[in-house]
C-alpha cells in the first residue's frame, strides 16, 4: 500500500489501511451475526461474505504497480 501511494502518502496510506480493516474487525462479527439472526441460519450470510470476498479480489485484480524509477 505504501508503495502504491508513494513516499509522499505512504504514511497516510497505511492510516487508511489500518482503519478501514480495524472496522471490519470490529463491525464484520456483530454485523455477520445480525445477518444469520434476521435470515434465521447461517447459510445465507455465508454466501454474501464469499461473494463481498470475490467482489474485493476482483477489485484488487485491478490494482496496478507502477514501474520503479531506477
Amino acid at each position: 500500500m505504501a508503495e502504491l501511494a508513494g513516499p509522499r502518502s505512504a504514511g497516510t496510506a497505511l492510516g487508511l489501511g489500518l482503519a478501514v480493516s480495524s472496522l471490519g474487525v470490529t463491525l464484520g462479527p456483530p454485523i455477520f451475526g445480525w445477518c444469520v439472526e434476521r435470515v434465521g441460519g447461517y447459510r445465507g450470510p455465508w454466501i454474501g461474505l464469499a461473494l463481498t470476498m470475490v467482489g474485493a479480489l476482483l477489485l484488487l485484480g485491478l490494482v496496478r504497480e507502477r514501474p520503479r524509477l531506477a
